[in-house]
């Protein structure tokens, strides 16, 4: 019974996780790495610290509708290995104070560095993906009592 439920939560995980990508935007390829010159004498050190966004592109950045885009941060914070912990703060239109983490790894090239964690975890569920996960599960012949959402927690999950 518990190996169904695992196959059947990895199965409706896996529709999910399709569909969202199916349904990502087309995005202009990103230029090989080659083409993106490389500052003479990185000092790894030194370039860690708090950062303010002044500037910004790529393929996934558009102008908003009243082409106001917000000045956020980025702290850069050097690891032992090399590689940084990265977190910037956006302040968004709801005046909450956003976050992301990131990890950018090493590469062979000094001053090159690749994003590790890409897909990034978290315990919070957008309810876009809950209600397209339950929407599936349904389609599955489950009911509602079949579907759970369990409530996040600190305790013992996140101790290491």
């Amino acid at each position: 019974m518990a190996l169904r439920l695992l196959w059947l939560s990895l199965t409706l995980l896996g529709a999910l996780q399709t569909q969202a990508q199916d349904s990502a935007p087309n995005l202009i390829p990103a230029p090989p790495l080659a083409r993106v010159p490389l500052q003479r004498n990185f000092r790894a050190d030194q370039f860690q610290g708090k950062w303010y966004v002044v500037g910004l592109a790529g393929n996934a950045v558009s102008q908003t509708e009243d082409g106001q885009f917000t000045m956020y941060t980025t702290n850069y914070e050097l690891k032992e290995d090399g590689s940084y912990n990265v977190t910037s703060t956006l302040l968004r239109r709801n005046e909450n104070c956003d976050y992301f983490v990131r990890t950018f790894v090493r590469t062979s090239r000094p001053g090159q560095f690749r994003l590790g964690n890409i897909r990034g975890r978290t315990k919070e569920l957008p309810q876009e993906l809950k209600e397209n996960f339950s929407r599936f599960a349904k389609s599955l012949g489950l009911a509602d009592d079949n579907i759970v959402y369990p409530v996040p927690i600190d305790t013992c999950i996140d101790d290491e």
